[in-house]
C-alpha cells in the first residue's frame, strides 16, 4: 500500500523493477535447469561405443537364458540375455545398445532369476564352468562400428 505523503507513481517503478529483476531471475532459473536436464538426458555424450551381438552355444548348443557381461578396464559394462537361439545384442544403457570401444573381459552366465511369460519367476542353476563367468578367460575387443562374437563354451 502507498505511503500517504508519496505518490503513487514513485512507488509503482519499485515495484516493477522488483517483478522485473524476479522475472529475470526466474527466466535464468528455469533455463539453467533446462540446460542441466537436456545435458543428463543426452545421447550423444559419453564414450563411443560399438553395436555388439553373436550367439552362445555350450557343447554345441545354442545357451539359452545366460546373461552376457562385457567389462572394460574402466566404464561402465554392457549387457544381453540370450534366446532360446542363444544370440544375443549388448545393452549398454536402457537408450544405448552395444559396448565400449576397447578391450573387455566377458564373462557369461546362467546364474540368476528369470521371469517367464504369465510373472513366474525362476531360479537358473550355474550351468557354465567357472572359467566362462567367475575366473573368465574369456576377452574381446569391441571396434567401432558393428561386431560380431559368438562363444562356443565347453562344459568340461
Amino acid at each position: 500500500m502507498p505511503a500517504m505523503n508519496q505518490p503513487r507513481n514513485q512507488i509503482a517503478p519499485r515495484g516493477s523493477d522488483c517483478l522485473r529483476t524476479f522475472a529475470r531471475a526466474s527466466t535464468a532459473a528455469a533455463l539453467s535447469l533446462t540446460a542441466v536436464a537436456l545435458l543428463g538426458c543426452s545421447r550423444t555424450g559419453g564414450p563411443p561405443l560399438g553395436k555388439v551381438s553373436g550367439v552362445v552355444t555350450l557343447d554345441g548348443q545354442p545357451l539359452a537364458d545366460a546373461i552376457v557381461t562385457f567389462a572394460p578396464a574402466t566404464g561402465r559394462p554392457s549387457q544381453g540375455m540370450t534366446g532360446s537361439d542363444g544370440r544375443y545384442t549388448l545393452v549398454y544403457t536402457v537408450e544405448q545398445s552395444g559396448a565400449i570401444v576397447g578391450d573387455h573381459v566377458v564373462r557369461i552366465s546362467t546364474e540368476g532369476y528369470v521371469e517367464r511369460p504369465g510373472g513366474a519367476v525362476e531360479q537358473m542353476k550355474e550351468r557354465v564352468p567357472p572359467q566362462y563367468n567367475a575366473q573368465s578367460t574369456l576377452a574381446a575387443t569391441v571396434k567401432a562400428g558393428t561386431n560380431d562374437f559368438p562363444f562356443d563354451l565347453l562344459s568340461k
